[in-house]
């Protein structure tokens, strides 16, 4: 029997050090974890933070909901696996779950497939020696952790996500989920998640995607929230202010190709 494993004790700061996420590449993506988890800012983050929000009230308590709305290689699903392997090993579930409960993480996107791309870079984490300690098993489609937590692939389907004691949700690439005209609306599965999520402190919907239509839950969150104070952060920004050095003759390229589909993946 395995001695018990103390919680991760980092913030999610730490975390992204751990994962390599550092560098002038990740500034950015620094500030939103910041304001995600109401993380003090110096002031030329804060610059950072009105530029891509509409806000400049300062954070002073963490958001429940986050809408990432980031062009196409911006470093979304980096940033939203180390989040999700962060919300996993934080804390000890199962000091606060009933016996036999569970606490689930899942990453949710159009199908499978594509949401094992955040799974895979979960499972180069899970590798690194920060947070192998913390790492039971690490399965197919699910990694299970010593923390009484479990975080695992499902498909946008408000009939198989619901019943789940969730901690933190990650929703890849929403904007192309279905929506109303759809038997599996992207605004059912939301409602579905929201109450797992209620006896969890500190609980976070986490939702990032490449804009693609005014349509659905990305887009209604946009014009509820964005430029708006509260607990829900709306980030909008193109694909080189959230990854500088990404190669300026691929995005230019991509213009050359299609002007619009450019616009829309790249910002």
């Amino acid at each position: 029997k395995r001695t018990p494993l103390p919680p991760y004790a980092g913030s999610i700061l730490d975390a992204m050090d751990d994962a390599g996420l550092v560098g002038s590449s990740w500034v950015a993506w620094r500030v939103v974890a910041k304001r995600i988890h109401a993380i003090p800012m110096t002031p030329e983050e804060l610059v950072i933070y009105a530029r891509h929000t509409g806000r400049d009230t300062p954070p002073t308590a963490p958001v429940t909901e986050a809408w990432l709305i980031v062009g196409r290689r911006g470093g979304k699903s980096r940033f939203d696996a180390v989040s999700a392997l962060h919300a996993g090993i934080r804390r000890d579930y199962r000091s606060i779950l009933a016996p036999g409960e569970q606490a689930t993480i899942p990453i949710i996107a159009a199908d499978k497939k594509q949401a094992r791309t955040v799974l895979r870079y979960l499972r180069g984490l899970c590798e690194l020696p920060a947070f192998k300690p913390y790492v039971g098993r690490v399965l197919k489609e699910s990694i299970e952790l010593r923390t009484g937590c479990v975080v695992e692939v499902h498909v946008a389907s408000y009939r198989t996500i619901r019943g789940y004691t969730i901690p933190c949700a990650v929703g890849d690439e929403t904007a192309f989920w279905a929506t109303e005209e759809s038997a599996e609306p992207d605004s059912e599965v939301i409602d579905a998640i929201r109450p797992g999520m209620a006896t969890i402190p500190d609980a976070l919907l986490l939702c990032s995607s490449t804009p693609y239509a005014r349509k659905g839950e990305l887009f209604r969150a946009w014009e509820r929230s964005y430029g708006k104070d509260g607990d829900v952060l709306v980030w909008v920004a193109d694909s080189r202010s959230m990854h500088p050095t990404l190669r300026e003759s691929v995005i230019a390229r991509a213009y050359e190709q299609d002007p619009l589909a450019a616009a829309s993946e790249y910002g």
